[in-house]
């Protein structure tokens, strides 16, 4: 394998603390793995989409602790099953004409439908619903710096979960949603008259650190 799945992927074990790690990451797959077991046979469809939005910010939450690659790799394993596009979502035939805004907007939604609609039904079956995993990760890694350097590896290990043109895309449009909104905060900022030069100061500094993460998060998709 490519050794993602091996503990120590994010942190190094110690030996000291072995036992009682082992524990605590058994006690953790099972945890996901109760997840899945529940929104597979429990769970009815029409909570399945309220059910997953319960669990993928605090699931995700786990890499700000640096966890054993194990427990990175349920994670999102999970993730992709209790996410995962209904069978009697799924197009069956391909959106055969791009649509005319696309020369103009080319990340809006019907630009994406469009992209997503021309890849083969097989991986058509292995998309989301939604992109709330995406954003979410995007908004953990701009709060926590230090999960920058193993990007690389998430997005590797997303593409052999999901679609990689579904990653990608999804990356690329919620980068650009991201980065969307912290202007619009910076605008909200500068034209408030309540505003004063260490608000203003603080902002620009802000949406200064957005565009560096937004810049080296990008790089990592290529």
């Amino acid at each position: 394998g490519s050794g993602i799945e091996s503990t120590g992927w994010f942190r190094a074990s110690d030996g000291v603390e072995e036992k009682a790690d082992n524990a605590l990451i058994l006690s953790r797959l099972c945890a996901l793995q109760w997840v899945v077991v529940l929104y597979e046979n429990v769970v009815p469809s029409s909570l399945k989409p309220e059910f997953s939005s319960e669990f993928i910010d605090c699931i995700l939450y786990q890499l700000v602790d640096l966890p054993p690659g194990i427990i990175v790799v349920k994670s999102f394993e999970v993730l992709g099953k209790i996410t995962q596009v209904e069978m009697a979502d799924v197009t069956l035939e391909p959106i055969a004409q791009l649509p005319e805004q696309c020369a103009i907007s080319p990340m809006d939604e019907d630009s994406v439908k469009f992209a997503l609609g021309i890849l083969d039904v097989s991986q058509r079956k292995r998309l989301s619903r939604d992109r709330s995993v995406f954003a979410s990760l995007i908004d953990l890694h701009s709060k926590h710096s230090k999960l920058m350097g193993d990007v690389s590896k998430v997005i590797e290990l997303m593409c052999t979960l999901q679609a990689p043109e579904f990653v990608f895309m999804s990356f690329a449009i919620e980068l650009d949603n991201f980065i969307l909104s912290r202007m619009k905060r910076r605008e909200k900022v500068l034209e408030s008259p309540d505003a004063d030069t260490q608000a203003v100061k603080r902002e620009l500094a802000s949406f200064a650190k957005a565009l560096a993460f937004v810049s080296n998060f990008a790089q990592q998709l290529g």
